[in-house]
């Protein structure tokens, strides 16, 4: 199996790595239809002086994420150069390739600098002018959790439909199937972690001209479009870098401050006249900005399932009673706090898209591995407010959980009232979760605990660069403490009332910035018009 795999990925990434043959790299996704308009808003067509070499994807207004052989040709002593920006464009917001939507030309090209193997394969480009979002053009979320086994994930891409084949015009897409890693790794003989394989039956898959487009669940990209095995559309499964593995360095080298760097990919979107101002300043004061970063731990955040508030204390149990654990596919996925005994309330974008009853809550317990502790309840069904968007988190960020049958209350399980004014600036709020203490960190079996201080919303935006939503408060820390992935959706407490919900952090978790929680007191009305109809259900 290895000595036909190298070659026949060598074949695919060296045509599609060339700077000659680059310009016949076109096609569609094999096995794969017609894309709608706005299905894909994310999906753009990377181009080679003006003919479509590779696929990519809008992470930000100026950034696109596609693969790192799409921007690089290997010479002949094994030196790897990075295509010269000025012969790179994409189009964007158009299903057509040779026609439609807006070019945007290159200007910077960043890639992984463990590229090599078929390892590591991501670059970054930095795009002359912001794009301007619409129904059909926008960014897409890195992926926040680990990309569970044996579920549908879409691909896409104008790659052909065999090798050597046909290439369509119009943009395909395809549904593929996640492998476990250690599957992964038995059918590429790549023992690494950073690789998603993602299976097919004969006649579907990537080809050449998809590579670095994107492969999607749950509205997040997960991975990017790497190599095929035994030809395009065979049994095999095609490889893709993982998304979330690499989200630590696609956050650090796209500066998305405040944009896309949240608990689940959050934006937060700052004034016009603010837009301006940043996108100066992060031309001018990246470079500075990444060597400060480098200098401090490193503790950067996807809302992960398994993980802590950075520098928290460990819980006993009964402190905190309302907490619970959301869960999917048995994994810890982010907090919530119960409000009564057939009512959570959680962050929106923990739950968004997702079937209610593939949700779970785990209560009366403070270790995630405590299977037989607590009580374990399906959620019935939830609502998202209305306002919430799902590309541009931070405003309305609430979920309302109704369970399938009423929790037992006790010491160990009960519910805490909501808040209906906000606690005075400078107060500590308790936050808790089983959040990470650095990128993809270990699991923090214990829930953990910490106090924050409320800022102002005033000196938050102004100290802080920020246009906040109405529902936002900020919650500072010092440098290395603070919330993470995985406490998304916890509560934050301050005199025995819910005051906030974990939405997201600036920067990176642990970096000495404030803090995102869903002001309650801005919310409560709407929460409790929720749970008064989802009380209506039986």
């Amino acid at each position: 199996m290895l000595r036909t795999l190298i070659p026949l990925i060598v074949a695919v990434v060296v045509v599609l790595a060339s700077a000659v043959p680059l310009l016949e790299l076109e096609g569609r996704v094999v096995g794969g239809v017609d894309a709608t308009t706005g299905q894909f808003p994310h999906q753009i067509s990377l181009r080679y002086s003006g003919s479509h070499i590779c696929g990519g994807s809008i992470i930000a207004r100026q950034y696109i994420l596609t693969a790192a052989h799409c921007v690089t040709s290997e010479l002949e002593n094994g030196t790897l150069i990075v295509t010269p920006a000025n012969l790179l464009s994409i189009r964007a917001g158009s299903l057509d390739r040779f026609a439609g939507g807006v070019i945007s030309q290159v200007i910077e090209v960043k890639v992984h600098e463990n590229y090599g193997n078929f390892l590591n394969d991501v670059a970054l480009m930095l795009l002359e002018k912001p794009l301007i979002f619409s129904s059909q053009i926008q960014a897409i979320p890195l992926a926040s959790v680990n990309t569970p086994e044996d579920t549908d994930i879409i691909i896409s891409g104008w790659g052909r439909l065999k090798t050597g084949g046909d290439i369509p015009r119009i943009l395909q897409w395809n549904t593929l199937s996640s492998l476990s890693q250690r599957s992964c790794m038995t059918s590429t003989f790549m023992f690494t972690s950073s690789l998603l394989c993602l299976a097919h039956t004969e006649g579907n898959g990537a080809c050449n001209g998809d590579s670095g487009g994107p492969a999607i669940l749950n509205g997040e990209i997960v991975g990017i479009a790497g190599f095929v095995m035994s030809g395009c559309g065979s049994s095999n499964p095609d490889g893709y870098a993982k998304v979330f593995y690499h989200r630590d360095w696609i956050i650090e080298h796209a500066n998305l401050f405040p944009a896309n760097a949240s608990f689940c990919q959050q934006e937060l979107q700052p004034s016009k006249g603010m837009l301006r101002v940043l996108s100066l300043l992060f031309l001018i004061c990246c470079w500075l900005q990444l060597s400060v970063q480098r200098s401090r731990v490193k503790t950067t955040m996807p809302p992960v399932p398994r993980p802590r508030i950075i520098s928290g204390t460990a819980a006993h149990l009964g402190q905190f009673p309302y907490m619970v654990s959301v869960r999917m596919d048995d994994k810890h996925i982010c907090g919530g706090t119960i409000l009564s005994p057939e009512i959570v309330v959680t962050a929106a974008h923990c739950v968004y898209g997702k079937p209610a009853n593939w949700l779970f809550v785990h209560a009366g317990i403070t270790r995630l591995n405590a299977y037989d502790d607590g009580e374990v309840i399906q959620v019935a069904q939830y609502i998202v407010h209305h306002v919430f968007n799902k590309h541009a988190r931070g405003t309305f960020d609430v979920a309302v959980l109704h369970l399938s049958r009423n929790l037992t209350f006790s010491s160990e399980i009960n519910s805490i009232p909501m808040a209906t004014i906000d606690p005075p600036v400078d107060s500590l709020v308790t936050v808790c979760g089983w959040g990470a203490t650095f990128n993809v960190g270990p699991v923090s079996n214990e829930l953990l605990y910490l106090n924050l201080k409320l800022l102002s919303r005033q000196y938050c935006q102004k100290n802080h660069y920020l246009r906040l939503s109405p529902t936002t408060m900020c919650l500072y820390h010092n440098e290395n403490a603070g919330a993470c992935h995985g406490d998304s959706g916890g509560p934050a407490v301050y005199n025995g009332e819910l005051v906030g919900i974990a939405s997201w952090v600036l920067g990176s978790c642990g970096h000495a910035e404030p803090d995102g929680y869903e002001r309650v007191s801005e919310l409560h009305s709407w929460i409790l018009e929720q749970m008064e109809i989802l009380s209506k259900y039986v």
